[in-house]
């Protein structure tokens, strides 16, 4: 039985493309977020936006770890990538943008992870491990609301 770490949804006061052009500027990350991502970069040649499933991403978290994820989607609702060691802890890392249900124009951004294999119970709400990725998930989320609200 496998993991999921969810931050709870939150409201952006931009449009679903805007907040998905925000967080597609991945060279950009850095200049508004330093809790979870250090770096995040698409093979050479390649735009974020035109990513497609199986392509390779270079993710740097702020804890030091590194890992190259497979991207399984990347449509104007979700972006989603794999990062694994088969069998033993894999995670499913999606973030979603979907229209307001509140306010008309806006985005309901909503980021997750599903963690599977013998290893996922480290990732628990209620282990450190799962906590810390909680809180930084909810950080990001608060960080591209503010890039996403400033206008720029």
């Amino acid at each position: 039985m496998g993991v999921r770490i969810e931050t709870t949804p939150i409201e952006i006061n931009a449009s679903p493309e805007r907040v998905r052009e925000v967080m597609l500027e991945f060279a950009k990350i850095p200049e508004w977020h330093q809790a979870q991502f250090k770096s995040l970069s698409v093979p050479s040649g390649k735009n974020a936006k035109d990513l497609v499933p199986g392509d390779k991403l270079d993710v740097s978290l702020s804890s030091g770890m590194s890992f190259s994820p497979t991207i399984l989607e990347n449509t104007p609702a979700r972006l989603m990538w794999r990062g694994s060691l088969p069998f033993i802890f894999t995670g499913d890392h999606a973030f979603e943008f979907h229209p307001s249900e509140i306010t008309p124009g806006s985005t309901r951004f909503a980021h997750y992870e599903d963690f599977s294999g013998i290893l996922s119970f480290m990732m628990s709400a209620k282990s450190s491990s799962g906590a810390s990725a909680i809180e930084g998930f909810d950080k990001f989320n608060k960080d591209l609301k503010e890039r996403c609200e400033s206008g720029v």
